[in-house]
């Protein structure tokens, strides 16, 4: 048994500042393939890798030893990966509402007016708190299946399912208000012309 190992399955308390440079070494290229294989993105998987490593050696101390030590670092990295995963979907949430102009053949008012909708919606959406939002871009956007929302997120799929209606009902209130607010602009226009 080498020396990194024997410390983390052992001693972990009393190795752990002097073996992280071992640990590093012996996991970083399974943990770096781990975390590709689960999705994370190139820009992301350095970053991770480090955040899995520390991770890995900050918890020695909790390690159960039920499972081994392998099968508990993957555990980890499924934990960060799943993490990254939602960070870069939070980011990209939005930039994919955007992202979706009409046709080239559209005419410039349809393109502004698209244009104009789309960033609306964007700011409903940041309105929302992330769990909603997530949730609804995920499973009505995105067309995922709420069986699948629910395990990446950690909950049942009643939660999702409570989630998707709150974020629906608070988008319509926020469009009833928006949509008054333009009617009222819309009749002072011709008022404040006379």
């Amino acid at each position: 048994m080498n020396p990194a190992s024997a410390c983390i399955e052992t001693q972990p308390i009393r190795c752990a500042r002097q073996s992280f440079g071992s640990l590093a070494a012996k996991y970083r290229n399974l943990v770096r393939s781990h975390l590709a294989r689960l999705g994370v993105t190139a820009s992301s998987l350095d970053d991770a890798q480090q955040d899995v490593l520390v991770g890995v050696w900050l918890g020695q101390a909790k390690f159960a030893r039920r499972s081994s030590v392998g099968t508990w670092i993957s555990g980890v990295c499924r934990n960060v990966a799943s993490e990254y995963k939602r960070r870069a979907q939070r980011q990209r949430k939005l930039e994919y509402i955007d992202g979706r102009q009409p046709s080239s053949a559209s005419s410039p008012e349809q393109r502004c007016a698209w244009t104009q909708e789309a960033r609306r919606v964007g700011r409903l959406l940041q309105g929302l708190d992330h769990t909603r939002r997530d949730t609804l871009i995920e499973v009505a956007l995105e067309h995922r299946a709420v069986a699948e929302v629910a395990r990446e997120q950690g909950v049942t799929p009643a939660a999702v399912y409570a989630r998707l209606r709150s974020a629906r009902s608070l988008l319509e209130r926020q469009l009833r208000i928006l949509e008054a607010r333009d009617r009222s602009h819309l009749t002072a226009i011709p008022n404040a012309a006379t």
